[in-house]
């Protein structure tokens, strides 16, 4: 099986257009991102208040036909926030459970870029905790960051020892190794290929 590939970061670091990226050009890799799972499945992107029994069903599916691919030989390429260490445990241990290693790519990017790229987004609702704010309000930026821990952290006790981790910054096109395992080394080579090549510009 392949490695999975972990984008996270703040909203605004580009982790959707590296994941997006990624899918296109990596051989036999697909892509998850809940809140597009969910607007694929026609229920509401972000709020799952109301969602009951058929709307669980059509998420299980979802993730029954994902896991069906990843045995098959597929990739797997998650696209998520992971602000703290319990929300990116789940990750980790994804691919713990499929027995393979995981790449993960921390965006980060200066405050103000961040918020500006949240800026240049498309407008719609994004449900975050019991508030509800425009897609393309930088405030989304500042909840984000009050519940956020450093991903780098989660390295120190060697808990997680089949992830390797860099850390990308779009705006400089700046690619630094905190953590790699030399048996994903070839992957974490392709990525930085692709994200050198095709990001955008430093300007």
């Amino acid at each position: 099986m392949k490695p999975f590939i972990f984008c996270m970061g703040l909203p605004g670091n580009g982790k959707t257009t590296t994941s997006k990226l990624l899918e296109q050009k990596l051989y036999e890799y697909i892509r998850f991102n809940a809140h597009d799972m969910r607007e694929e499945l026609g229920l509401p992107r972000y709020d799952t208040s109301k969602d009951g029994s058929q709307e669980e069903e059509k998420v299980e599916q979802y993730l029954q036909e994902l896991h069906s691919k990843i045995i098959q030989g597929k990739g797997l390429i998650v696209d998520r926030a992971g602000t703290m260490e319990k929300f990116r445990s789940y990750v980790y241990d994804w691919a713990k459970h499929y027995g393979v290693e995981e790449l993960v790519i921390y965006h980060n990017v200066p405050k103000e870029i961040a918020k500006k790229g949240i800026q240049d987004r498309d407008p719609g609702l994004e449900y975050v905790g019991e508030n509800a704010y425009q897609h393309n309000d930088p405030r989304i930026f500042d909840r984000y960051i009050g519940q956020w821990e450093s991903p780098i952290k989660d390295l120190d006790e060697d808990k997680y020892p089949h992830v390797s981790m860099v850390m990308w910054n779009y705006k400089t096109h700046s690619f630094e190794e905190i953590r790699v395992s030399e048996n994903i080394r070839p992957l974490v080579q392709a990525v930085q290929n692709l994200l050198s090549t095709h990001s955008p510009s430093k300007n």
